[in-house]
């Protein structure tokens, strides 16, 4: 696997070994994957497989043992990248607005805009209305719609998304799914998306990897053939019970 010019992200036969001796723990063995500018690729499989220990090697916050790893951020009117937890991680003594403009009053950006692109995105998420509200006054849904609008407030070229949204019902979960994928269906960014769920991969990804148990390897990459954004329908469709009979198949393996 070679990266190309388009690739966001390359990461070539990239181990991972936790400790040392008769105490090393194998994380990854030789994972490779890219991902391209303008797509979006799922990492699934069992837990403890290294699929997050893969998204803080592309986030820079952990070093591979071995490999290669290529994180191309910078682009035209766009740079760096933004990381989503599985928690909304939000500031209690900030508004919602407060809590979507940090990443920019950090980069010093002028308050005014800021507040001008923070009111933006609130609408888009929305929570129209909510701007002047406080975490604890808004449902975990609403606190999720914050957080993904202050991921992308600054724009990134590259987001990483780690079970996202895991701990929220499923119908507030479709309804971030949808959110969600319209977003990133209207600009140009890569997303790596680390999630359990089957049908959370398929709905948002372009590409879906498969990931071993212990130690994590990529056994599968499968190609999800419909368009972007997708609706909750596409789930009785013929292409979607296909392609969730041969990830669940590929996870058994």
């Amino acid at each position: 696997m070679r990266a190309t010019t388009d690739d966001v992200v390359a990461l070539r036969d990239v181990s991972m070994v936790f400790g040392a001796g008769s105490r090393a723990v194998v994380a990854l063995d030789r994972v490779s994957l890219t991902v391209g500018s303008n797509e979006t690729v799922a990492l699934i499989g069992p837990s403890g497989c290294g699929k997050s220990t893969t998204l803080r090697i592309i986030a820079g916050l952990a070093r591979p043992t071995s490999g290669e790893v290529t994180v191309r951020t910078a682009g035209e009117g766009q740079g760096g990248l933004s990381m989503m937890f599985q928690t909304p991680a939000l500031f209690d003594w900030r508004t919602v607005r407060g809590n979507v403009m940090l990443p920019l009053e950090v980069a010093g950006v002028n308050r005014a805009v800021a507040r001008e692109e923070a009111d933006r995105l609130v609408k888009v998420v929305g929570l129209e209305g909510f701007a002047d509200h406080r975490p604890f006054e808004l449902s975990g849904g609403m606190q999720q719609r914050t957080a993904v609008a202050r991921s992308l407030i600054s724009n990134p070229r590259l987001l990483l998304l780690d079970e996202p949204f895991g701990s929220l019902d499923a119908i507030t979960r479709d309804q971030m799914c949808n959110e969600l994928s319209a977003i990133c269906a209207s600009r140009p960014i890569a997303v790596v998306l680390v999630t359990h769920s089957i049908a959370e991969a398929i709905f948002l990804a372009d590409r879906i990897f498969v990931m071993s148990a212990r130690p994590g390897r990529m056994i599968r990459e499968v190609r999800v053939p419909m368009a972007r954004p997708r609706s909750v329908d596409d789930r009785a469709s013929e292409v979607w019970v296909k392609l969730e009979s041969e990830l669940r198949a590929a996870l058994v393996q």
